[in-house]
Parts: C-alpha cells; sequence; structure tokens
C-alpha cells in the first residue's frame, strides 16, 4: 500500500470512530437505574386498592339492603341483599390480598382486616341467608351492625394502603430523577473524554500525516534516483560492452591465426582477461537490477538434466585448470523436464561452483582440492541440491554478513582470489524469486557447503529420451551410493541392471546372457583389474567394459574393448552415451576429451547479410567473422541507410545494432516489418545485437519485429549458432515466435 493510501485509511478509521460514537449516544441513556427496593410494584398495589374499593361499595349496598329489608320486608329488598352477597362472593373468590408480601409495610401498619375479606364475605352471607330464612328482626339488627363494624375497620386499611401507596410512588419518581441526573452527569464526563481523545488523535493523525508526507517525498526521490542509477548502468554497460565486442572479437579472430605458440598464449590471456571484466561487468548490472527491484524471471520450459549438466561442463574445465576434483551426482527421480528460468538456474549453480573450486583446499595447503556437486529429490515438486568443497571454509561471523553485496571473508581472501563479492547476493536473490531457499554451513579449515532447496514444476514433453532398448548392465562398484544413483539412470533409459559383488559374479552374470552385455567397472585402477579384465575377455570375447576412473587411468594398457570415462565429474549423459554406443568400435579414451575447439562451420551457400552497426571497429570484427562463415556482408551505420540498402537489394537476414544515430535498431526493425505487410514481402529474420543487457530492451526488441537477440559482446560461435538457425528456418510465420534456446 503506498503512503497516500495509509493515510486516506486513517481519515477514515477517525470518520468511523466518530459515526460510532454518534451511534452510540441513544444507548447511552439506557443505563440501568437503580429502583425502588419495594418487594411488589405500586402500580400492582393501585389496581388491588380499586379492587377492595369496589368490594367496600359492594358491603354498604348489601348495608343498604338489609336496612331497607329490615324496614319493608319486600321482595325487591330481598333480591338486592342476595344479589350484593353474590357479587361479593365473586370478587373475593381470588381475594387480592392473598399474594401481598407485607414485610415492607411501615411499623405499626396491618393488612388484618383485608386478608381476613374472604372469611368474612363467607361468614356474612351465612348470615343473610339464615336472617333472610327466619326474618327475625333481631337477626337483621346484629347483621347491619356486623357488617356496619367490618366496613369501619376495612375502610381504615384501605385508606391506610393508599397513603403508603402514594408515598411509594413518590420516592420512586425521586429516584427515577436522581438516576437522570446521574446519567446527565455520566454523559457529560464521557463527552468531556471523548472530545480531548478525539482532539488527541487528531494530533497523532495530523503528525502521522505530516511524517507520512514526508515520508513519501522520501521514498519518490529514493526511486527517482534509483531510476536514475539504473539509467545510468544501462548507459554505461552499453559503452563498456561495445568496445568489449572489439577486444573479444579480435582476440577470437587472432586465435585461430597462424601465430607463434608465446603469441597464441599472449592472446589467451587477453581473452580471459576480457571474459573476467565482462563477468564483473554482468554482476554490477544484476546487483543493479535487484537494488531497482527490477529483477525478474523468465521461466520456459527447459531440459532439468541438460540445463545442470551444461553448467557442470563449464565448470569441469574451470576445476581442471585448478587441479580441483569435481564430482557429480543426479538424482534419477528428478524430472527430465521441467518449468523454470534455465538462464538463473545455470547462474545460481555456476556461482557456486566456481566459488567452491576457487577456494578448495588447493589454493590454501597441499593436499587436493576437492568439490562435490549433488542434486536430489527429497520430495515430489521440489529440487535440492548442494555444492561442497574442501576448501579455506568460513567463521560464524563472516557467514552471517555473506549474502550482502561486495562481501568477502577478509581483505586478505579478495587480495588473493579475487572477484567483487557480487555472486553470492545475486544468487541469493534468484532463489527467493525462484520461491527457494538457501543456506551455508561452513567451519575454518575444513571446508564449505551450499544448499539450495527450490520448487519445480513438471512438464509432459515429448522430447526424445534415451533409450537403451532394454540393453544389460552389469556393475561391479567400489562405491554403493555411486552404484545406486547411476543405475537408477540406467533403468530409466530402459536398460537393464545387474550388480555384481566380484569379478566371478561378473563371469557367472555373463553365462546368463545370450549376448553378452556391457561391464560397468567402477574400481581401484590396479593390474588386478586388468588382469581381471582380460581374464572376462577370454571367456567372452564379445564382452566391452567401461571403466569409470579418473583422467590419470588414461595412460594405462587398457584392452580395445574397454571405454574409459573421466568420473571427475561424470555426468549421466555421458554414461548413458556410452552405453549406446558400446557396440561399436572407438578408440579408448573419454568422449569429447581430444578437441580442440572446432573451427566454425562454413555455410554451405554464400547467404547475404545486411549489417547495421555504428561503431567502425565492430563492423571490422563482425565483417571478419561473418567473412570466415561464409556469408557475404553489407555493412550500414545507421537504420535510415540499412532501409535504403535492404530496399534496393536482396538478403537473407538482417543484423542491427540497437542504439545508433539517425535511426536506431528499433525504428528499423518496425519500418521493415512495416513495408514487408504493405508491399506483401516474406518477412526477413532480423537478429539484434545490442549492448544493453537490461529486460526492458528485450522486450522492445520483440515488440519491435525482431526475431532474436545478441548481447555484446558476442563470441563467434554464438553467432554462428544463431545465424545458422534462423537462415535454416527462414521466415518465421509469426512477430510472437519464441526465442532460440
Amino acid at each position: 500500500m503506498s503512503i497516500a493510501g495509509k493515510a486516506i485509511g486513517v481519515k477514515k478509521l477517525l470518520i468511523l470512530l466518530v459515526v460510532v460514537y454518534l451511534a452510540a449516544l441513544p444507548f447511552l441513556f439506557a443505563v440501568k437505574r437503580e429502583r425502588p427496593q419495594l418487594s411488589f410494584n405500586h402500580l400492582e398495589m393501585y389496581d388491588d386498592i380499586n379492587a377492595l374499593m369496589q368490594v367496600e361499595f359492594r358491603f354498604r349496598k348489601l348495608l343498604d339492603a338489609v336496612n331497607e329489608y329490615r324496614l319493608s320486608q319486600t321482595e325487591s329488598a330481598r333480591e338486592d341483599i342476595l344479589f350484593h352477597q353474590e357479587i361479593l362472593e365473586i370478587r373475593t373468590q381470588d381475594g387480592p390480598a392473598k399474594e401481598w408480601d407485607t414485610k415492607d409495610l411501615p411499623r405499626g401498619g396491618s393488612l388484618t382486616v383485608v386478608e381476613s375479606l374472604p372469611q368474612m364475605v363467607d361468614l356474612i352471607g351465612s348470615d343473610v341467608k339464615h336472617y333472610l330464612a327466619s326474618g327475625e328482626p333481631e337477626l337483621g339488627r346484629g347483621l347491619a351492625d356486623k357488617i356496619q363494624a367490618y366496613l369501619f375497620e376495612f375502610n381504615s386499611e384501605l385508606i391506610f394502603l393508599s397513603e403508603y401507596s402514594n408515598q411509594a410512588a413518590r420516592r420512586q419518581e425521586i429516584n427515577l430523577v436522581g438516576n437522570v441526573q446521574r446519567d446527565f452527569n455520566l454523559l457529560f464526563a464521557i463527552n468531556v473524554i471523548m472530545i480531548a481523545a478525539l482532539s488527541l488523535f487528531a494530533y497523532v493523525l495530523t503528525t502521522k500525516e505530516r511524517k507520512l508526507t514526508e515520508r513519501s517525498k522520501e521514498v519518490v526521490a529514493s526511486e527517482e534516483k534509483s531510476a536514475a542509477k539504473t539509467k545510468y548502468l544501462a548507459s554505461m554497460s552499453h559503452e563498456i560492452r561495445t568496445p568489449m565486442q572489439g577486444i573479444i572479437g579480435l582476440s577470437q579472430i587472432l586465435a585461430s591465426s597462424d601465430l607463434k605458440p608465446d603469441q597464441k598464449k599472449n592472446v589467451g590471456l587477453i581473452a580471459t582477461s576480457a571474459s573476467t571484466l565482462l563477468a564483473i561487468i554482468n554482476d554490477i548490472l544484476d546487483i543493479a537490477k535487484i537494488e531497482a527491484g527490477r529483477m525478474e524471471l523468465a521461466p520456459s520450459p527447459i531440459d532439468f538434466r541438460q540445463t545442470v549438466e551444461e553448467t557442470i561442463q563449464l565448470c569441469s574445465s574451470i576445476s581442471k585448470e585448478r587441479d580441483v576434483e569435481l564430482s557429480f551426482s543426479f538424482s534419477p527421480n528428478l524430472p527430465d523436464s521441467i518449468h523454470a528460468d534455465g538462464t538463473r538456474l545455470k547462474q545460481v549453480l555456476l556461482n557456486l561452483c566456481s566459488n567452491a573450486i576457487k577456494f578448495s583446499a588447493e589454493q590454501m595447503s597441499g593436499k587436493k582440492g576437492a568439490v562435490k556437486v549433488t542434486f536430489a529429490a527429497h520430495e515430489p515438486g521440489r529440487a535440492y541440491f548442494e555444492v561442497s568443497d574442501n576448501g579455506i571454509g568460513m567463521s560464524r561471523e563472516v557467514v552471517e554478513r555473506l549474502f550482502s553485496p561486495y562481501t568477502q571473508a577478509s581483505a586478505d581472501t579478495s587480495a588473493r582470489f579475487g572477484g567483487t563479492g557480487l555472486g553470492l547476493t545475486i544468487s541469493k536473490q534468484i532463489v527467493e524469486l525462484m520461491s527457494g531457499r538457501i543456506h551455508v554451513q561452513s567451519e575454518p579449515g575444513v571446508g564449505s557447503t551450499f544448499s539450495v532447496d527450490i520448487p519445480i514444476k513438471e512438464i509432459a514433453t515429448h522430447q526424445h529420451k534415451t533409450d537403451l532398448k532394454h540393453q544389460a548392465v552389469i556393475g561391479y562398484f567400489a562405491d554403493d551410493k555411486e552404484a545406486a544413483n547411476l543405475s537408477g539412470h540406467i533403468k530409466v533409459a530402459n536398460g537393464v541392471y545387474q550388480a555384481a559383488q566380484s569379478y566371478e559374479d561378473v563371469i557367472d552374470l555373463l553365462h546368463t546372457f545370450e549376448v553378452p552385455p556391457v561391464v560397468l567397472l567402477q574400481q581401484p585402477v590396479s593390474q588386478d583389474l586388468l588382469d581381471n579384465m582380460i581374464r572376462i575377455t577370454d571367456i567372452h570375447p564379445q564382452v566391452h567394459f567401461i571403466l569409470l576412473s579418473a583422467a590419470n587411468a588414461l595412460g594405462l594398457a587398457l584392452p580395445d574393448n574397454c571405454t574409459v570415462l573421466d568420473t571427475k565429474p561424470l555426468l549421466p549423459s555421458s554414461l548413458l552415451e556410452a552405453l549406446q554406443n558400446s557396440g561399436r568400435t572407438e578408440a579408448r579414451g573419454v568422449p569429447g576429451d581430444a578437441a580442440d575447439e572446432e573451427a566454425p562451420k562454413q555455410a554451405v551457400a554464400r547467404n547475404r547479410i545486411l549489417l547495421a552497426e555504428d561503431n567502425q571497429i565492430n563492423q571490422m570484427v563482425l565483417r571478419t567473422q561473418l567473412n570466415r562463415m561464409g556469408y557475404d556482408v553489407d555493412i550500414v551505420s545507421d537504420g535510415e541507410q540499412g532501409l535504403q540498402k535492404w530496399l534496393s537489394a536482396g538478403y537473407d537476414l538482417i543484423l542491427s545494432d540497437c542504439n545508433m544515430p539517425v535511426m536506431n535498431g528499433i525504428e528499423f526493425a518496425r519500418k521493415v516489418r512495416q513495408t514487408e505487410s504493405e508491399e506483401g514481402r516474406a518477412e526477413i529474420p532480423i537478429i539484434a545485437l545490442t549492448a544493453d543487457a537490461f529486460e526492458e530492451q528485450k522486450v522492445e526488441c520483440l515488440q519491435a519485429g525482431m526475431n532474436d537477440f545478441l548481447i555484446k559482446p558476442t563470441s563467434i560461435e554464438e553467432l554462428g549458432d544463431k545465424l545458422e538457425f534462423w537462415l535454416r528456418k527462414g521466415a518465421p510465420q509469426s512477430k510472437n515466435m519464441p526465442l532460440m534456446n
């Protein structure tokens, strides 16, 4: 979230608090008020008093009817007595005084008469019946006196209850008024506290907003500074890579010339120095991308094992130059094809391997330097690899700051071994971009182990895989782990593997096959080994041996039916290729070991190439390289000249620089594609030749209609491969065609 967004969020929070407070105000009046401490409600008392007053009224009517009957003895008076008596019995049937609680009445108060109402009604009722039945005057006078006396007592208690009820009501009203006053005081206090809190919150908000504004300005300034730095580095990259193209190109041209041995050596030193300088430039550019947050991955389908083996082969040449043993193990349980950024994966592995070789024990003591690279499959969907060495090691303090830019163990380390200290920082960033983890364990004087754990996405592929077609292999290994790993690769390649524990086991297993299988030996090279190979050959003349051994075994007098594979390192693909070729007649030795670099292949037909390049030295270098590859070349210095030249003559391919005066290579490509579309011409392959190594430049090239790109400085081999690919393929069907890997 941006800083402005955070400020808006804080303002919304303030508004929300005010709204909640205003909405809660009505509920503040609902504070529980203290009720009068009475055991019955005064309103209910009023209802009961009203009922008692009705009873009193009915008693008076009954008294009047009795007196009238005494005087007149009429039938209507008799009926009035019975009527009022019946009404009294009905009204006192559930007597209102039955549920009263008199414990809270004032001292001296009593409800004796009221509570005896039902009994009194029953008593008077029986007297009424007796009087009406006999008609005696004395009974009538006694009944009237009894009713009169009860009415007096009843009326006294009724007046007492009425006064007490009125007093209770007044007390409750006073309590309610007190509660309202207390609620008002509470509300006033809450308002004071709320105003103080809002004032404090407003002050904090203002201060925070001011700080956020200042921080926003700092971030914008930092981003502008980072963008300017990135732009400057991109410009410097272009300015450095352009002359590097001339240095590396001329050194390759000189290396292929007829030179004296000391001259060849000097040219080789020039090429090595140029390559070292180029590696430093690449590291600085990667750090610039990381600091600017612009390093991104470009995942695509890759052959996992092939990608790793290509890196190991490159490291192998470095380790042999430094006399360091490099061993390699790749689990057969890892997938063949995955979706990943192969270039960045190679970069991480190359950084870790080259560091391990550089700091191996050979550099510090007389013991042999050794580096081991292991790829394992600990769980599905993840790949784990580690690079370990027996080198100088590091202390805990050095390990803690190891992945910081420009950091090395010490100034002495930097002076003795060289390097910028950027490789591990870049590797860590790449691994984290892959959602992986990198870890290091090290001990001074013992060595270091770098572990990388990354998620991988396996994909289905229709690429050709090595198929041994059920070829039988007998293996006799001194190392059980190596045996398990290599036998796994043989089985995955559709081979049949049988393990032997001795030379006698090898002979016994050979008897079980009609066609002798390949015997895979990983045993110490000795006279005993040679004698047993000869003995087995005498018994089974058709047998073929593959000996896994270090390079020093190549000088021994081995049988003709034996192929030696160098185990420092041993690539699974080399083993599978040797097994496939085991039935053919070929010279002993490590495949590919002979080889001085072959010269670039001559073009079968002299294709015409239009080169757009403004740097005169690069013009000369590229013309010489292209001519040696057998191509005819026309050179222009800018895109406008290139467009005119292309319109006036037929070319098979355009090789164009991107940064040129008048019209740059991007605009040149757009004009060519536009003209092809308007005139219905066939699309010509266009390859960008740029010194800008940033991803934006590559995307811009593709969007302009270019088919591929090369980053300066480029080797003659890489240039030849690109040209051969696109000249053989011809114009693509779509401008968005994927690039050649």
